[in-house]
């Protein structure tokens, strides 16, 4: 009987420089080897733009594994990051913490020092499993006691000792699980009970790595960041567990439910069809749904009352000041008690590689009327051009994150100029793709709200996969400063 071939283990590793390429501290690399060849990630932290010695180690453990190792797979490990200690040694390069893991079948083999770590996922949670080689564990220091932050810079052990004791680990990765490796300055800013979601999202192993990577603001970060993801088994397909019966059942509820649905959907159309002949019976024409409204509005001290929010179909209701507004900055701005203009949610300064939106105030076009005036003042106060008027504003959640990507590129280019998309899930609706450019803004908001529905502020349009906000709550703003 031929044995059968292991799941495969899908791989990926991703590092950014920060903010000052000529302080980068952090490298990673990876080898993926076809069974029975092992595969191998690593990730190394250096201090000061150490990223000569961290690249020198995970260069060396990728090297050792990509001339092939089927046997002895943690010997191996061990082996490859003694050398790389020892080429530091030579190269009179400056210690760097290291972690790297070596897989075959469903196995898993790490190697340790330094204060990066590996996190493997659990039922409910994930796990670190390395120790934290740091001063601050050996004095017994805990967060809040007098020097703790300094302390846990400091290592006790580091690749450029003799003879470290680097920390080994074995393990077995099950379906459906998933390893990370994170340097230090990865994983001291990610939250542990939002790495889980990234880490069994269906996107790919390389998407997984990607969001942690930007969680933890590596790109703002002067030495920068490095993860690396590993994952066994399907995911994201849940039906794939299910007997043939199971799913056979389960294709007919849907089946009938389109049906049943569509036949509601086409008694509500002949009802609303009679509601609007009854209503602009006495009416000379319907108002037209192709006007086109100024992006830029009028300045302070314009004539604004011309712009007539109902003809951009039904959606919320204006709202009065101060408007819910989403801030991507890095702090709040300082505007005068006389100019009380936004109620802030912070979030993240829009990152260009991922996300899109000049500098200003977004605002919905339903909001102009009687919010022009107080807008403009804050603009000006604030060194802004705008306000910049838009149709609606979509706020995408996790519930509709996948019918998100699959709607707004199909959008036309008048429509996508006058939304602006505000991004709260727990992965990667767009994947920095080129689309995201033709909207005045798409950016990242409150991701800790990404449990909530999806909602849109302002105008309606055909087959957005969302409700208008029915709680006068939801943003009616973008504030932008960069």
């Amino acid at each position: 009987m031929q044995e059968k071939t292991p799941d495969p283990v899908e791989i990926a590793w991703l590092e950014h420089s920060g903010r000052n390429r000529r302080l980068q501290n952090c490298a990673s690399a990876g080898f993926a080897g076809e069974y029975p060849l092992a595969s191998v990630i690593a990730v190394a932290e250096g201090r000061g733009g150490g990223w000569r010695s961290a690249s020198l180690v995970v260069s060396h453990v990728r090297d050792m594994f990509a001339e092939g190792v089927a046997y002895g797979i943690g010997e191996s490990l061990l082996e490859a990051m003694k050398e790389a200690g020892a080429e530091l040694r030579a190269h009179k390069l400056r210690g760097c913490s290291a972690t790297a893991a070596a897989f075959l079948g469903n196995e898993f083999w790490i190697a340790h020092a330094g204060n990066g770590r590996a996190y493997i996922t659990g039922t409910d949670r994930v796990s670190p499993l390395t120790e934290d080689h740091t001063l601050d564990r050996e004095m017994g220091l805990e967060e809040g006691d007098p020097g703790y932050r300094l302390r846990r810079l400091d290592l006790t052990r580091h690749m450029a000792q003799p003879e470290v004791d680097v920390q080994a680990i074995h393990g077995t990765l099950e379906k459906g699980q998933a390893l990370a490796l994170c340097t230090f300055s990865t994983w001291d800013r990610l939250k542990e009970s939002r790495m889980r979601g990234f880490l069994l999202a269906p996107d790919a192993a390389s998407d997984a790595a990607e969001q942690l990577l930007k969680e933890s603001r590596a790109r703002y970060r002067i030495g920068g960041g490095a993860v690396a993801v590993a994952r066994v088994g399907r995911f994201g397909r849940p039906w794939k567990g299910l007997g043939r019966r199971t799913r056979r059942i389960i294709y007919a509820g849907a089946a009938l439910a389109v049906i049943l649905g569509g036949t509601c959907l086409i008694s509500n159309l002949d009802g609303v069809g009679n509601n609007v002949a009854e209503t602009h019976a006495d009416t000379d024409s319907l108002p037209d749904p192709s006007a086109v409204f100024p992006l830029i509005s009028p300045r302070l001290g314009a004539d604004t009352t011309a712009v007539d929010s109902t003809a951009t179909g039904p959606g919320t209701a204006a709202s009065a000041l101060p408007l819910s507004t989403v801030l991507l900055s890095e702090s709040a701005p300082v505007l005068p008690e006389s100019l009380a203009v936004f109620d802030l949610v912070q979030a993240s300064p829009i990152d260009t590689l991922y996300e899109n939106g000049e500098a200003g105030i977004y605002c919905l076009v339903d909001d102009s009327a009687h919010c022009d005036a107080a807008l403009g003042a804050a603009a000006e106060a604030l060194g802004l051009p705008g306000p910049c008027y838009v149709r609606r504003i979509i706020v995408v959640r996790d519930a509709d994150a996948q019918a998100f990507a699959s709607w707004l590129p199909l959008l036309d280019d008048g429509e996508a100029g006058r939304t602006a998309v505000i991004v709260e899930t727990s992965r990667s609706v767009a994947g920095g793709r080129s689309w995201i450019r033709g909207f005045p803004v798409y950016a990242n908001g409150d991701l800790g709200l990404c449990a909530f529905p999806s909602y849109y502020s302002g105008s309606n349009i055909d087959g957005i996969p969302a409700s208008p906000d029915s709680s006068g709550e939801g943003y009616r703003a973008v504030l932008v400063i960069r």
